[in-house]
């Protein structure tokens, strides 16, 4: 019985994925040994720092984003990665012609997408271990807490913030909303104007039309409180020296 000469072997086969994933460890020592010398910290350090930036946590805010390891981006690192596999490869290839090697290398058509699975599925297995990190992390977290003391957690100042001002103004008022807080996500101006409206209202609505006159003023992390308020209207509460809520001299003086 005659053998297909395009198909190798299983034993050949098995030679040939480990070459590739020899090619694809001596790559990845090759590219930290690199960033080490370069951060000037040590393998294991780096391995921690590396594995904990495959996930962008928007919860923790202590937690730092995906995107950077010391001044190189994640994704650079990966494409950097991508590149001296390749390279590696063909050098390999190249000395088996040369020097004729007695190791079986794969072809590119079958070598390449096969790293490529490799190195996604690495970055799956960070990404996954840093999700499983962080749902433990805030399970322990919130273990012992309240509701109410869970979204304090979460939201932080524009919780804080917002029940404060309900706190010393009770009632149904409406208001106009300001900020210095500049447009860049995720703390953004409009992410923090709609947490706050979500968590004043119904008590005072910041998002109905602002032709209409207000009862309040809402300040919101900004440096200049005065000028953004009227003679008609006096501060009467500050949080954190930023953040102020105030309120129409006809309605205090009602009060």
């Amino acid at each position: 019985m005659l053998l297909n000469p395009q198909k190798p072997s299983q034993g050949l086969l098995f030679q040939q994925i480990i070459v590739l994933f020899f090619v694809f460890v001596v790559s990845l020592g090759i590219l930290f040994t690199l960033l080490s010398l370069t951060l000037g910290i040590g393998p294991d350090e780096l391995a921690t720092d590396l594995g904990g930036q495959f996930f962008y946590c928007y919860v923790v805010q202590t937690d730092q984003t995906l995107g950077k390891l010391g001044e190189y981006s994640i994704i650079l690192l990966l494409y950097i990665l991508a590149l001296i596999t390749g390279g590696i490869y063909y050098l390999l290839r190249f000395a088996k012609r040369i020097c004729g090697l007695s190791i079986e290398i794969l072809p590119p058509q079958q070598a390449l997408p096969l790293l490529g699975l490799i190195l996604a599925f690495l970055t799956l297995t960070l990404q996954t271990s840093q999700q499983f990190c962080l749902f433990q992390y805030m399970r322990e977290r919130h273990a012992n807490k309240t509701k109410e003391e869970g979204i304090e957690y979460i939201f932080d100042d524009h919780y804080k913030f917002s029940q404060y001002c309900k706190s010393i103004f009770p009632g149904f008022y409406t208001a106009d909303f300001y900020t210095d807080i500049k447009d860049e996500p995720p703390d953004d101006a409009m992410t923090a104007q709609r947490m706050v409206s979500y968590f004043l209202y119904p008590h005072i609505d910041i998002r109905i039309n602002r032709d209409q006159p207000k009862d309040c003023i809402i300040l919101y992390f900004v440096s200049n409180a005065q000028a953004y308020v009227p003679q008609d209207y006096q501060i009467i509460g500050t949080y954190k020296k930023y953040c102020h809520l105030a309120v129409r001299r006809d309605l205090i003086h009602d009060e």
